[in-house]
């Protein structure tokens, strides 16, 4: 029988943890190990946890690493072929650990993620209005994952994942410098070289509070971290996963049976609604014409000199209809070239 474990990231949230241990203890499955990490609570956390050590609850104290390097630790100590993750002011709903190793075998992915039943600080239950960014998958419909977390960003639900350990840290686990974005960072590159699957199920009481790190105070560092890893988007994803996740668009931009990465996604990153995001194709046209060999490789995708200088000079902060334009003509452009 496949084991399976909770790890739990915890810092200063004495109020909420008791509850959150006490769901993963509650699990219809038996836990084969629960590990909180504690971050350098100052808050008396840690003894809270400690009263759970008769119930084989395990304390794994760092020194403020952050939520990903705390996650990271717990996963590398847990020792379970499955790890469901949850933070410390969240509730694990009472089937979430039997129902989701049920559908990483049944789907046969790496990775399995749901929805949250929302709670306010009191543990009420909230509208799902309250957090409108995890249902959005159900409403863009289907398509490939990949394409779905490039063109929304992040909609899916970090507490709610349940994945195979083994995976995780081939993958290195979430990036350490990261702290707003570093999950949706993980999904990108586990969606560009995994399997993962999102269904429509809840798993978790997810508890929004005014002092969620995705409180409107964060924007600044959510909109840095955001273009970072935009501008990564692609690292680890191969050609035949981009062809195939951005068909549809690459055929819209008048590709017909040739995929040359560097244009290309160049183009997808000049056609996303964000105009941060437009700034990165931006950065790729100019990068690919530092010489003369990538002018005329641009030339040969229908992409002139000229229409570089069009495309550069309308990324502003502003999206504008002269510059939706200028990339309509130049999806034309390519067509024609590759029809």
């Amino acid at each position: 029988m496949t084991t399976a474990g909770f790890v739990l990231s915890c810092y200063n949230q004495a109020q909420y943890i008791s509850a959150s241990v006490e769901s993963v203890l509650s699990q219809t499955r038996r836990s084969d190990r629960i590990v909180v990490v504690d971050d350098g609570s100052g808050d008396g956390s840690q003894d809270i946890v400690r009263s759970f050590f008769t119930r084989g609850v395990e304390l794994l104290e760092t020194d403020r690493l952050g939520p990903s390097g705390a996650f990271n630790a717990g996963v590398s100590a847990i020792g379970t072929e499955v790890v469901a993750i949850l933070a410390g002011d969240d509730q694990a709903l009472p089937d979430r650990l039997s129902r989701q190793v049920q559908l990483l075998e049944r789907f046969g992915v790496d990775l399995i993620m749901g929805l949250p039943l929302v709670i306010d600080e009191n543990g009420e239950p909230r509208s799902d209005d309250l957090c409108p960014e995890f249902f959005v998958q159900f409403r863009v419909g289907t398509g490939h994952l990949l394409r779905q977390l490039f063109n929304v960003g992040n909609f899916l639900c970090a507490p709610t994942a349940t994945f195979i350990r083994k995976t995780y840290l081939d993958l290195g686990g979430f990036r350490p410098g990261l702290l707003q974005l570093q999950d949706f960072e993980l999904w990108v590159r586990w969606a560009g070289t995994r399997r993962l699957a999102v269904v429509d199920e809840r798993f978790v009481r997810y508890r929004k509070t005014p002092n969620s790190l995705s409180n409107p105070a964060n924007d600044r560092r959510m909109h840095s971290e955001r273009v970072w890893v935009y501008r990564h988007f692609f690292d680890t994803v191969s050609d035949p996963v981009i062809m195939s996740a951005f068909l549809e668009d690459l055929h819209r931009m008048g590709r017909r049976g040739h995929f040359d990465r560097l244009p290309d996604v160049a183009m997808l990153y000049l056609g996303h609604p964000d105009p941060l995001i437009y700034q990165i194709g931006c950065e790729q046209l100019l990068d690919v014409c530092r010489e003369e060999a990538g002018v005329a490789r641009l030339a040969q995708s229908g992409i002139r000199l000229q229409d570089v200088y069009e495309l550069i000079g309308g990324g502003d902060i502003t999206r504008d209809a002269e510059r939706d334009s200028l990339l309509d003509d130049l999806r034309h452009l390519r067509a024609g070239l590759r029809g």
